[in-house]
């Protein structure tokens, strides 16, 4: 329920989730590879969870969104340690995903049927194309070519991936994936094709009030490439 993301100089932010009492936090840590220590840094303006970060190519981290449907954004900077309000997205969204994009913008997609762009010269978000279908509980991976390359999902369309182009700022389907799932992860490989891996499905048998439902937990992964779209 945290977010986690890693800074130039080697170091991993993480920040947010929730403790064992179970409290919100909105506290922050740095990790260090070389000494294998953690260290305390300083908090975001309030609580999150199931909120998403990315590292801006100026080194900073960019937090937005959580439970539940927070559109507050707020940037760390690494070197003071500390976070500062910016815009809000034009919606609020939890269980989604950031995306840096080449030309240093930040795209939020994958809680519902719209999508933001976070302009890190202004600080300010603007609504962006809406994605042919709602990307709740997908995952989100930069392409070689700069566009982005959503996968998986909640609902019906669990299977179905989507491409969103930074300079048309529209989406189009691409090929399927081989199995439907949600809350899986989708990573760029060096060779430009996107693994997408894990991830799970919820659905009947369900009561008459959506009750009940059967989720099934997947340790499968498929590779999505790029040139077949398939």
């Amino acid at each position: 329920m945290h977010a986690a993301a890693p800074l130039h100089d080697g170091r991993v932010l993480i920040a947010g989730g929730v403790d064992d009492s179970p409290n919100d936090l909105e506290s922050a840590e740095l990790y260090d590879p070389a000494t294998g220590a953690w260290a305390l840094t300083g908090g975001m303006s309030l609580a999150r969870i199931e909120h998403a970060m990315v590292t801006l190519q100026d080194g900073t981290v960019l937090v937005a969104g959580g439970v539940y449907d927070v559109s507050e954004s707020e940037v760390y900077n690494p070197a003071t340690g500390r976070w500062k309000t910016v815009g809000s997205m034009t919606d609020g969204r939890d269980n989604f995903d950031l995306t840096l994009l080449n030309d240093g913008r930040v795209l939020a997609a994958g809680a519902g049927g719209t999508a933001d762009l976070y302009n890190p010269s202004s600080r300010t978000w603007i609504a962006t194309g809406a994605p042919v279908h709602p990307l709740i509980l997908s995952a989100s991976a930069l392409e070689q070519d700069g566009t982005v390359l959503a996968a998986g999902g909640d609902s019906y369309v669990a299977a179905d991936t989507e491409v969103f182009d930074p300079t048309s700022q529209t989406w189009r389907l691409t090929g399927s994936l081989l199995q439907g799932r949600d809350r899986n992860t989708a990573t760029l490989l060096q060779d430009g094709r996107v693994l997408v891996a894990g991830g799970e499905i919820t659905g009947p048998p369900c009561d008459n009030e959506g009750g009940g439902c059967t989720t099934t937990v997947f340790p499968s992964a498929e590779l999505f490439t790029p040139a077949a779209g398939s």
